[in-house]
């Protein structure tokens, strides 16, 4: 991977170089098309980004929901609460390019603790902040006896807890005490994990969104 990173840099080194002789040998009249060429092209881009953007929001504003509990703050460690921090960053990320979005839910979003507000464009997420539980909502724990093998419509949860596996049937024992239905994705049938069998929040996002693609749990 490094050698990679290296002749890609070499690369783009050597393509800067052979554009300044080209501009250096420019007469004026050549320069000043040039410049305007490269505004139009810049220009062209800016606009092409915006209206990407628009129709990722677009279709955002319309999507089914899904939620993140951030119920567990007092589970985890400084280094965990950073880790969660970026994975929700990830499923947005991921939302954003499927065609098939999710719109994301946090539940008990604090942004002292999580302070997302620091992270570029927070402010325009297409997002909502909630303080309590849909009654029909269906939570995802690695602990449920119930298997979900494809996509249905229904609003579910995703624990925003991240622990290493400390803490036991957290999940589970939420979906029990606020009387939430719960299922699990099947996970171990399909996936050969390197450890334990609870995965990260944004590997359960890409799950359910893959699935909600239509794409099966081996494809995914």
């Amino acid at each position: 991977k490094n050698s990679d990173k290296k002749n890609k840099k070499i690369k783009q080194e050597e393509k800067q170089k052979r554009r300044a002789i080209m501009v250096e040998q420019m007469s004026v009249e050549e320069l000043a098309e040039h410049d305007r060429g490269h505004q139009e092209f810049k220009m062209q881009k800016v606009m092409e980004n915006q209206l990407l953007k628009q129709t990722q929001r677009q279709r955002l504003q319309n999507a089914p929901a899904l939620i993140i509990d951030l119920s567990f703050y007092d589970l985890m460690l400084p280094n965990e609460l950073k880790s969660l921090k970026q994975q929700i960053l990830y499923c947005y990320g991921l939302s954003l390019q499927s065609p098939k979005p999710f719109r994301i839910q946090l539940l008990n979003y604090n942004e002292e603790i999580l302070q997302m507000s620091n992270l570029n464009g927070f402010s325009s997420w297409e997002i909502d902040f909630i303080n309590e539980y849909p009654a029909n909502a269906t939570y995802l724990t690695a602990d449920s006896p119930n298997m979900l093998e494809q996509y249905t419509d229904q609003t579910f949860i995703i624990g925003g807890l991240v622990d290493r596996n400390r803490h036991k049937k957290v999940c589970y024992n939420q979906a029990e005490k606020f009387g939430l239905s719960h299922c699990c994705i099947p996970i171990k049938a399909h996936v050969k994990l390197c450890s334990s069998q609870v995965i990260t929040v944004n590997q359960i996002f890409q799950l359910v969104q893959c699935l909600n693609e239509g794409v099966s749990i081996e494809e995914s």
